[in-house]
């Protein structure tokens, strides 16, 4: 990002503005991880000041005042030095972690059968969670069209987060098994409450939210070559093994086996494909610098127009990290998954 743009970030601590920030670094990412922020400043009142627990709000303020936080949660970590200060805070789905004490037991007789996820969840946070005020604000939450029924769920002091994202996988949109579509858990800072919500992956076929070329956006690309899993071994309860298997297999046969048994050939196999194409990443992963799109969520898709045809097409938002120091903004987006070719699905 521009060196030449405004910025004036703002980091406020229990609603009092903190003086003397000198970086931070914000990351958030779909693989079930909490949104990150790290601050260090200088202060020499900051250490007399109890901050455990305490609510942060980082205001990025990159080419005009924002309306809305970047990042809001809640201290998790802080340390002292001789020159300077750090803190480290986690958005406020940190407290579905099971860390303060807040765990799930579902019984037999005391369970939540017959409720969606998304009912379970909106109970379970209303009850346990916002007793004396909105941790985490619940406007967002809507029924997924694919829910998953807690019904036959028993667990005994778990993490609420592990259950909500374990239970989340079982959601697919499968309406077209050439491209099957989860969903993934994610949070909207709004000017008073920051809202937890379920976001369903967008197909890679959807129009891009913004197109990025080395004249436009772009900075830098780095880039990585993977091996996906081409094939995907089930079985039923009473042994039936299937197999899925995707494509030629031209850069080699890796397989992944799950590990859940199912009632029929039918639902083994099904999950076999979708455990492949939901996690199926074209050859590469790639981290990209770009100067524009940095209010960009998670799940968005982009089109990369550059010369390397091997490197050029429409990708999905995996992560994302917004990094400042002395005035100078670096944001990161991570991206993979080129669409998949429906000749190769079988």
């Amino acid at each position: 990002m521009s060196q030449t743009t405004y910025s004036k970030p703002e980091l406020f601590i229990d609603g009092i503005l903190i003086e003397y920030l000198e970086s931070y670094t914000f990351t958030t990412g779909l693989n079930d991880t909490f949104q990150t922020l790290k601050v260090k400043f200088s202060d020499p009142d900051l250490h007399n000041i109890g901050l455990f627990g305490k609510e942060v709000e980082l205001f990025q303020n990159y080419g005009s005042y924002d309306g809305t936080p970047l990042f809001r949660g809640y201290i998790t970590q802080f340390s002292n030095k001789e020159t300077s200060f750090s803190i480290s805070a986690q958005d406020p789905r940190v407290f579905l972690a099971g860390k303060d004490g807040v765990t799930v037991t579902l019984t037999e007789t005391d369970n939540y059968d017959g409720y969606t996820l998304t009912q379970f969840l909106y109970s379970f946070i209303t009850d346990e969670i916002n007793v004396e005020s909105t941790v985490i604000g619940l406007s967002a939450l809507t029924e997924v069209d694919k829910p998953t029924f807690m019904t036959g769920i028993r667990t005994e002091a778990q993490a609420p987060w592990e259950l909500l994202t374990s239970t989340l996988k079982k959601s697919i949109d499968d309406d077209n098994p050439a491209e099957p579509l989860d969903y993934f858990t994610d949070i909207i800072h709004r000017q008073e409450t920051s809202d937890i919500i379920f976001r369903k992956k967008r197909p890679l076929t959807d129009r891009p939210s913004l197109r990025y070329s080395y004249n436009d956006g772009i900075v830098g690309i780095v880039f990585k070559e993977r091996s996906p899993n081409s094939i995907g071994v089930a079985k039923t309860k009473d042994g039936n093994i299937q197999k899925f298997v995707y494509g030629n297999t031209p850069k080699g046969r890796v397989a992944v086996t799950l590990t859940e048994q199912y009632e029929t050939p039918a639902e083994a196999h099904t999950a076999a494909r979708n455990k492949v194409l939901l996690e199926y990443e074209d050859t590469k992963e790639m981290n990209i610098n770009v100067s524009k799109g940095h209010n960009l969520t998670l799940g968005s898709i982009i089109d990369i127009d550059v010369p390397d045809a091997e490197i050029r097409g429409v990708y999905r938002i995996t992560g994302k990290t917004i990094s400042y120091k002395g005035n100078s903004f670096v944001c990161s987006l991570s991206c993979n998954k080129k669409p998949i070719k429906v000749s190769d699905y079988i």
